[in-house]
């Protein structure tokens, strides 16, 4: 079973990555598998998973019921998601579910996609025996000294992410006609999509592209009483902007990977930094444009990446970036399937390790 505060259509990357890590361990004979949600969300049917929106709020009624849920379900293992967006809502009721799950007698698996540091609510999901998945490879040194101990509690495996969003299934002559309808008479399409918040940047996108060339499009769920939006927008309708930048809201994920494959350039100027753990920038490599974004490991252009890296921050490296390689493009890749098939075994040969091959998973898969 595995647990995610978000699923799609709610918007979250972790969220996807659940969904489609759902999707592809069930397309696996023998293989039952189960996602546990927020209670608000409308779930998309994930392949042969099945769904289950249960938790409402930070209460111990909502705890009761997922537990009961999963006494019901019988699940060998566990494994949470780490963090969502819907666990915002969740509080104790995430705090106390691992453990919870423990004394049921399940195995409990985390994936953590950010650093987790030692907070009251943390604290018994680091000390609970079990697996724990990560996904950035330099997650070690994101962390204290603390995460040395963890080694006697837990078995840690590094495990590459991947893109949650499909292939763009459009014809050449499809192509041609969204570039043109989005474009009008610009000669450029440079795209923005995710997240609206302050650490990712969307603000400097504005000074990387060029108003007087680029139909500026961007994608994100639209938050009118958020402060850092409303300047978004204030900056996407006045000076040069004005008529040349688009919001169009936040778009499913085949509508989304559309986008994508037209754009002349997409920019993500993560304040942060991005990697190989960040599955816009592998989304966006998918399907063959153009990626500007920041690393502290990396810096200009990698051709084999069709990506231009700069410090975060700064504004006129991916300015020179985007004018030097903008419509560059690779072939779109035949698919990510390959690299799911990888991170699944990844995940059936973790939970077989935290199951001591009591109920062996790999008798129940066909690889």
């Amino acid at each position: 079973m595995i647990v995610s505060g978000s699923v799609p259509p709610e918007p979250c990357g972790v969220g996807d990555h659940a969904a489609r890590l759902a999707r592809e361990l069930g397309a696996r004979k023998g293989v039952e598998v189960a996602v546990l949600t927020s209670a608000w969300i409308e779930p998309e049917r994930q392949g042969s998973a099945e769904v289950f929106p249960i938790v409402r709020d930070n209460t111990f009624a909502s705890l009761r019921d997922a537990l009961r849920k999963m006494k019901e379900w019988q699940p060998d293992v566990v494994h949470f998601q780490y963090p969502t967006q819907g666990y915002r809502h969740w509080g104790r009721a995430l705090t106390l579910m691992p453990a919870a799950a423990w004394l049921q007698g399940r195995k409990v698996v985390f994936t953590w996609h950010e650093p987790v540091r030692i907070r009251p609510h943390t604290i018994p999901h680091i000390l609970l025996p079990g697996g724990v998945i990560l996904v950035r490879p330099n997650y070690r040194d994101l962390m204290g000294a603390w995460f040395r101990i963890l080694h006697f509690i837990k078995d840690i495996r590094y495990v590459t992410n991947g893109s949650a969003f499909p292939m763009s299934s459009l014809s050449k002559d499809a192509r041609a006609d969204l570039r043109k309808e989005l474009m009008g008479e610009k000669e450029r399409l440079v795209l923005y999509f995710g997240f609206a918040y302050a650490q990712k940047g969307v603000d400097q996108v504005f000074e990387i592209a060029d108003p007087t060339r680029d139909r500026l499009i961007l994608c994100y769920r639209i938050d009118e009483g958020d402060i850092y939006q409303r300047e978004i927008a204030r900056l996407a309708s006045s000076g040069a902007w004005a008529g040349n930048a688009r919001l169009m809201g936040f778009l499913p994920e085949r509508q989304m990977a559309d986008l994508l494959a037209v754009a002349d350039a997409v920019v993500l100027p993560f304040r942060e930094g991005s990697g190989p753990w960040n599955t816009s920038a592998l989304a966006v490599r998918d399907q063959g444009s153009l990626l500007v974004t920041t690393s502290r490991e990396k810096s200009g252009y990698v051709a084999q990446e069709n990506t231009y890296y700069a410090l975060p921050g700064d504004v006129t490296s991916m300015r020179a970036g985007l004018s030097a390689h903008i419509g560059s493009r690779h072939a779109p890749g035949r698919g990510n399937g390959e690299v799911w098939r990888q991170l699944t075994d990844a995940h059936v040969d973790l939970y077989e390790a935290v199951l001591g091959m009591e109920r062996p998973v790999v008798q129940r898969v066909q690889r």
